[in-house]
Protein backbone atom coordinates (compact mmCIF):
# COMPACT_ATOMS: atom_id res chain seq x y z
CA UNK A 1 0.00 0.00 0.00
CA UNK A 2 1.37 3.77 -0.96
CA UNK A 3 -0.92 6.58 -1.73
CA UNK A 4 -1.45 6.92 -4.75
CA UNK A 5 -0.68 3.74 -6.07
CA UNK A 6 -3.82 1.69 -7.84
CA UNK A 7 -4.35 -0.26 -4.65
CA UNK A 8 -4.97 2.96 -2.64
CA UNK A 9 -7.16 4.20 -5.11
CA UNK A 10 -9.12 0.46 -5.35
CA UNK A 11 -10.05 0.67 -1.67
CA UNK A 12 -11.57 4.59 -1.59
CA UNK A 13 -13.56 2.65 -5.39
CA UNK A 14 -14.42 0.16 -2.99
CA UNK A 15 -16.10 2.59 -0.11
CA UNK A 16 -17.61 5.13 -2.75
CA UNK A 17 -19.33 2.35 -4.82
CA UNK A 18 -20.40 -0.13 -1.87
CA UNK A 19 -22.19 2.83 -0.12
CA UNK A 20 -24.03 4.29 -3.69
CA UNK A 21 -24.72 0.73 -4.49
CA UNK A 22 -26.76 0.58 -1.29
CA UNK A 23 -28.12 4.38 -1.80
CA UNK A 24 -29.40 3.30 -4.84
CA UNK A 25 -30.86 -0.19 -3.88
CA UNK A 26 -32.87 1.27 -0.75
CA UNK A 27 -33.54 5.31 -1.94
CA UNK A 28 -36.94 4.24 -3.28
CA UNK A 29 -37.82 2.14 -0.09
CA UNK A 30 -39.99 2.74 3.17
CA UNK A 31 -38.04 4.68 5.73
CA UNK A 32 -38.36 1.78 7.75
CA UNK A 33 -36.52 -0.61 5.15
CA UNK A 34 -33.35 1.51 5.26
CA UNK A 35 -33.85 2.04 9.15
CA UNK A 36 -33.30 -1.90 9.40
CA UNK A 37 -30.54 -1.53 6.86
CA UNK A 38 -28.46 0.74 8.97
CA UNK A 39 -29.14 -1.39 11.97
CA UNK A 40 -27.92 -4.25 10.23
CA UNK A 41 -24.76 -2.43 9.55
CA UNK A 42 -24.03 -0.72 12.46
CA UNK A 43 -25.11 -3.70 14.79
CA UNK A 44 -22.51 -6.13 12.64
CA UNK A 45 -19.85 -3.87 13.00
CA UNK A 46 -20.26 -4.01 16.51
CA UNK A 47 -19.95 -7.93 16.53
CA UNK A 48 -17.26 -7.63 14.09
CA UNK A 49 -15.60 -5.24 16.76
CA UNK A 50 -16.57 -7.05 20.05
CA UNK A 51 -15.12 -10.21 18.57
CA UNK A 52 -12.71 -9.90 16.22
CA UNK A 53 -10.60 -12.08 18.58
CA UNK A 54 -12.19 -14.87 17.93
CA UNK A 55 -13.61 -14.04 13.95
CA UNK A 56 -10.37 -13.24 12.91
CA UNK A 57 -7.37 -15.60 12.43
CA UNK A 58 -4.77 -13.13 12.95
CA UNK A 59 -5.85 -12.11 16.19
CA UNK A 60 -7.30 -15.98 17.87
CA UNK A 61 -4.37 -16.30 19.92
CA UNK A 62 -5.48 -13.39 21.79
CA UNK A 63 -8.21 -12.99 24.47
CA UNK A 64 -10.42 -10.22 24.77
CA UNK A 65 -8.68 -7.42 25.23
CA UNK A 66 -8.15 -3.62 24.95
CA UNK A 67 -8.56 -3.27 21.16
CA UNK A 68 -12.17 -4.91 21.83
CA UNK A 69 -13.40 -1.81 23.78
CA UNK A 70 -13.87 1.74 23.17
CA UNK A 71 -9.90 2.21 22.96
CA UNK A 72 -9.91 5.20 20.57
CA UNK A 73 -12.35 7.15 18.56
CA UNK A 74 -13.27 5.08 15.51
CA UNK A 75 -13.60 2.65 18.06
CA UNK A 76 -15.88 4.47 20.43
CA UNK A 77 -17.87 5.43 16.93
CA UNK A 78 -18.54 2.05 16.24
CA UNK A 79 -19.97 1.15 19.51
CA UNK A 80 -21.86 4.54 19.93
CA UNK A 81 -23.33 4.26 16.47
CA UNK A 82 -26.47 1.92 17.38
CA UNK A 83 -26.72 3.19 20.32
CA UNK A 84 -27.41 6.56 19.04
CA UNK A 85 -29.98 4.74 16.13
CA UNK A 86 -31.81 3.09 18.98
CA UNK A 87 -32.09 5.78 21.82
CA UNK A 88 -31.55 9.13 20.86
CA UNK A 89 -34.41 11.43 19.52
CA UNK A 90 -34.82 12.56 15.83
CA UNK A 91 -33.55 15.86 16.52
CA UNK A 92 -30.76 15.25 19.39
CA UNK A 93 -26.90 16.39 18.38
CA UNK A 94 -25.80 13.26 18.84
CA UNK A 95 -27.66 12.18 15.54
CA UNK A 96 -25.36 14.98 13.91
CA UNK A 97 -22.38 13.94 15.78
CA UNK A 98 -22.31 10.56 14.55
CA UNK A 99 -22.88 11.92 10.66
CA UNK A 100 -19.92 14.50 10.86
CA UNK A 101 -17.60 12.06 13.16
CA UNK A 102 -18.26 8.65 11.67
CA UNK A 103 -18.21 9.62 8.33
CA UNK A 104 -15.08 11.50 8.72
CA UNK A 105 -13.61 9.18 10.67
CA UNK A 106 -14.30 6.42 8.22
CA UNK A 107 -13.68 7.88 5.22
CA UNK A 108 -9.98 9.85 6.34
CA UNK A 109 -9.13 6.14 7.64
CA UNK A 110 -9.55 4.77 4.08
CA UNK A 111 -7.81 7.89 2.63
CA UNK A 112 -4.90 7.92 4.62
CA UNK A 113 -3.99 4.22 5.89
CA UNK A 114 -0.65 4.79 7.67
CA UNK A 115 -0.84 1.93 9.65
CA UNK A 116 -0.20 -0.18 5.97
CA UNK A 117 1.96 2.23 4.15
CA UNK A 118 4.59 -0.10 2.96
CA UNK A 119 2.88 -3.15 4.14
CA UNK A 120 0.49 -5.34 2.35
CA UNK A 121 -3.18 -5.08 2.81
CA UNK A 122 -4.16 -8.46 1.48
CA UNK A 123 -4.31 -10.31 4.71
CA UNK A 124 -6.88 -10.68 7.64
CA UNK A 125 -5.61 -7.59 9.37
CA UNK A 126 -6.20 -5.47 6.23
CA UNK A 127 -9.14 -7.04 5.51
CA UNK A 128 -10.69 -6.15 9.10
CA UNK A 129 -9.24 -2.58 9.07
CA UNK A 130 -11.17 -1.64 5.57
CA UNK A 131 -14.16 -3.62 6.39
CA UNK A 132 -15.37 -1.99 10.04
CA UNK A 133 -14.17 1.70 8.62
CA UNK A 134 -16.23 1.08 5.31
CA UNK A 135 -19.38 0.05 7.93
CA UNK A 136 -18.45 3.27 9.60
CA UNK A 137 -18.69 5.15 6.79
CA UNK A 138 -21.72 3.93 5.77
CA UNK A 139 -23.37 3.74 8.81
CA UNK A 140 -22.76 7.42 9.46
CA UNK A 141 -23.33 9.25 5.80
CA UNK A 142 -26.57 6.92 4.35
CA UNK A 143 -29.34 8.39 6.42
CA UNK A 144 -27.94 12.03 5.79
CA UNK A 145 -28.00 10.86 1.89
CA UNK A 146 -31.37 9.18 2.28
CA UNK A 147 -32.96 12.28 4.00
CA UNK A 148 -33.61 10.17 6.81
CA UNK A 149 -31.98 12.00 9.32
CA UNK A 150 -32.02 15.89 8.62
CA UNK A 151 -28.91 17.63 9.90
CA UNK A 152 -29.89 20.90 12.12
CA UNK A 153 -27.15 23.77 11.83
CA UNK A 154 -28.32 24.53 15.05
CA UNK A 155 -26.55 21.82 17.26
CA UNK A 156 -23.00 23.43 16.07
CA UNK A 157 -21.92 24.63 19.06
CA UNK A 158 -22.64 21.20 21.21
CA UNK A 159 -20.62 19.09 18.60
CA UNK A 160 -17.27 19.78 20.35
CA UNK A 161 -18.64 19.41 23.48
CA UNK A 162 -19.68 15.94 22.64
CA UNK A 163 -16.63 15.47 21.13
CA UNK A 164 -15.13 15.52 23.92
CA UNK A 165 -17.41 13.90 26.13
CA UNK A 166 -16.17 10.83 24.11
CA UNK A 167 -12.01 11.67 24.35
CA UNK A 168 -13.40 11.09 27.96
CA UNK A 169 -15.05 8.11 27.84
CA UNK A 170 -12.26 7.15 26.37
CA UNK A 171 -9.65 7.71 28.35
CA UNK A 172 -12.07 6.15 31.22
CA UNK A 173 -12.06 3.27 29.20
CA UNK A 174 -8.55 2.46 28.89
CA UNK A 175 -7.68 3.37 32.84
CA UNK A 176 -10.73 0.89 33.93
CA UNK A 177 -9.07 -2.22 31.36
CA UNK A 178 -5.63 -1.57 32.73
CA UNK A 179 -6.44 -1.40 36.34
CA UNK A 180 -9.04 -4.44 35.94
CA UNK A 181 -6.68 -6.18 34.04
CA UNK A 182 -3.72 -5.90 36.99
CA UNK A 183 -1.77 -3.41 35.10
CA UNK A 184 0.51 -1.45 38.06
CA UNK A 185 -0.70 1.71 38.77
CA UNK A 186 3.18 2.76 38.16
CA UNK A 187 2.51 1.40 35.08
CA UNK A 188 -0.75 2.80 33.91
CA UNK A 189 0.43 6.41 33.06
CA UNK A 190 3.23 4.93 30.63
CA UNK A 191 0.30 2.60 28.81
CA UNK A 192 -1.50 5.72 27.77
CA UNK A 193 1.31 8.11 27.15
CA UNK A 194 2.97 5.34 25.00
CA UNK A 195 -0.55 4.43 23.23
CA UNK A 196 -1.67 8.64 23.32
CA UNK A 197 -5.32 7.55 21.93
CA UNK A 198 -6.45 10.42 19.58
CA UNK A 199 -3.51 12.59 20.75
CA UNK A 200 -4.76 13.42 23.90
CA UNK A 201 -1.97 12.72 26.62
CA UNK A 202 0.96 14.59 24.41
CA UNK A 203 1.64 16.25 21.31
CA UNK A 204 2.24 13.26 18.35
CA UNK A 205 5.65 13.19 16.87
CA UNK A 206 6.18 14.80 13.26
CA UNK A 207 3.57 17.16 13.35
CA UNK A 208 5.72 19.91 14.71
CA UNK A 209 3.92 23.36 12.45
CA UNK A 210 0.32 21.73 13.97
CA UNK A 211 1.59 21.54 17.39
CA UNK A 212 2.90 25.33 17.53
CA UNK A 213 -0.40 26.26 16.34
CA UNK A 214 -2.30 24.53 18.83
CA UNK A 215 -0.26 25.54 21.65
CA UNK A 216 -0.29 28.66 20.54
CA UNK A 217 -3.61 28.71 21.66
CA UNK A 218 -3.79 26.42 24.79
CA UNK A 219 -3.23 28.15 27.85
CA UNK A 220 -0.14 27.41 29.44
CA UNK A 221 -0.84 26.02 32.53
CA UNK A 222 -2.15 22.76 29.99
CA UNK A 223 1.28 22.35 28.45
CA UNK A 224 3.85 20.41 29.63
CA UNK A 225 7.90 21.20 28.95
CA UNK A 226 10.82 19.43 30.89
CA UNK A 227 9.43 17.52 33.82
CA UNK A 228 6.31 18.77 33.49
CA UNK A 229 3.64 16.24 31.81
CA UNK A 230 0.82 17.51 28.86
CA UNK A 231 -2.67 18.05 30.84
CA UNK A 232 -4.52 14.65 28.81
CA UNK A 233 -7.31 16.28 26.64
CA UNK A 234 -7.11 20.14 27.75
CA UNK A 235 -4.04 20.48 25.95
CA UNK A 236 -5.49 20.61 22.73
CA UNK A 237 -9.22 21.53 23.90
CA UNK A 238 -9.50 25.31 22.99
CA UNK A 239 -8.05 25.23 19.35
CA UNK A 240 -10.17 22.07 18.49
CA UNK A 241 -13.30 22.92 20.43
CA UNK A 242 -13.16 26.19 18.15
CA UNK A 243 -11.98 23.86 15.03
CA UNK A 244 -14.45 21.71 15.00
CA UNK A 245 -17.43 24.74 15.78
CA UNK A 246 -16.15 26.06 12.91
CA UNK A 247 -16.63 23.35 10.69
CA UNK A 248 -19.87 22.25 12.31
CA UNK A 249 -21.18 25.55 11.41
CA UNK A 250 -20.17 25.86 8.12
CA UNK A 251 -21.35 22.58 7.05
CA UNK A 252 -24.61 22.58 9.14
CA UNK A 253 -25.50 25.33 6.86
CA UNK A 254 -24.45 23.82 4.07
CA UNK A 255 -26.68 20.61 4.69
CA UNK A 256 -29.34 22.79 6.76
CA UNK A 257 -29.35 25.27 4.57
CA UNK A 258 -33.02 26.37 4.45
CA UNK A 259 -33.34 26.40 8.05
CA UNK A 260 -30.15 28.65 8.58
CA UNK A 261 -31.38 31.10 5.41
CA UNK A 262 -34.85 31.15 7.54
CA UNK A 263 -33.08 32.05 10.92
CA UNK A 264 -30.51 34.05 9.73
CA UNK A 265 -33.68 36.00 8.39
CA UNK A 266 -35.65 35.51 11.12
CA UNK A 267 -32.11 37.57 13.46
CA UNK A 268 -31.59 40.21 10.56
CA UNK A 269 -35.37 41.54 11.04
CA UNK A 270 -35.16 41.44 15.31
CA UNK A 271 -31.74 43.41 14.47
CA UNK A 272 -33.15 45.65 11.96
CA UNK A 273 -37.00 45.80 12.19
CA UNK A 274 -38.64 47.70 9.02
Amino acid sequence: MQYGSPVWFLTIAVTLGLTLGVWLLFRRRSARARQIVIWVISLTNVAQHLLKHVLYPNMRTFAFSLDNTAYNMCATLILLTPLVLFFARKDSPWRDFIAYLGSVAGFVAICVPYWFIGKSIWNWGGFRFYFCHILLFMSSVLPVLWRDHRMSWRHFPKIGGIYFLCLAAILLNDLLFYTVSGVPAAEVLNRLENANPVWMMHPPAGFDGLVRVITALTPGVFLGGGDKLYTPILWYAVPLYLLITVLALCLGSLLDHSRFRDDLRAFRSRIHPQ
